[in-house]
């Protein structure tokens, strides 16, 4: 006979011809009933069920015990910026203003860098965190008709890798129709946990100016994209 009680813990559900009359009265039945209430609460308090065995679940992509909030199979995500970089139309009446970007020529191009850590989750397809979702403000700043700028966001730091091949990347229009009010687009791009730089490109594609004014990576879904 055994000296003492094995404490189990198991995610396992039971099924309903498990649960029949005359059904076979197996262990696994008895580890699932057992095994995850203790499953359930350390995933719920991020404490061990019994002390002295410790934490005996899987730990989440923070590397602690619990549900996280981090995306499947961890709880439904956050949603919040993750990157985000302010700026203001040029100004002469207050010192120091100016936009991201301004581009004033058509086939004129500049870059920006957006540097960002996001927060560790469990890869899969689909998870909130894979994709972010950048926007982009932007006011034309001259010119009565339209002014437009065409947007890249690759999913790397730079439009080439080591080998001088392409980094893929994801596009959009923007199409700025007033002065005095802005306008907006929204690329989702790919990211990874942990530390992450994604370069953008714009173009202008008008003979307009334009400047682009406030920008944003943010966590959109709670669930899945």
């Amino acid at each position: 006979m055994p000296t003492q009680i094995t404490r189990i813990v198991s995610s396992s559900s039971v099924t309903q011809a498990q649960c029949r009359t005359h059904a076979p009265a197996l262990a696994t039945i008895a580890e699932s009933l057992s095994g995850r209430v203790r499953y359930l609460y350390e995933l719920a308090t991020g404490l061990p069920a019994i002390e002295q065995d410790g934490i005996a679940t899987p730990l989440n992509p923070q590397g602690r015990a619990g549900v996280d909030r981090s995306g499947p199979p961890w709880g439904d995500a956050f949603q919040h910026p993750i990157w985000v970089w302010e700026g203001t139309p040029a100004s002469t009446a207050i010192y120091g203003e100016q936009p991201i970007v301004a581009l004033s020529t058509n086939g004129n191009k500049t870059w920006v860098r957006a540097r960002m850590i996001v927060r560790p989750f469990q890869q899969g397809p689909g998870v909130p965190y894979s994709l972010g979702e950048l926007t982009i403000f932007g006011i034309r700043t001259s010119g009565a008709t339209n002014a437009t700028c065409v947007i890249k966001a690759y999913s790397a730091a730079y439009p080439t890798d080591d080998r001088g091949e392409p980094t893929p990347f994801r596009t959009a229009t923007l199409t700025m129709t007033s002065s005095t009010t802005m306008n907006s687009a929204q690329i989702k791009i790919p990211l990874e946990p942990g530390y992450c730089a994604r370069f953008i490109e714009f173009e202008s594609t008008s003979a307009n100016a334009f400047a682009i004014t406030h920008m944003a990576i943010n966590q959109v879904v709670r669930r899945s994209h």
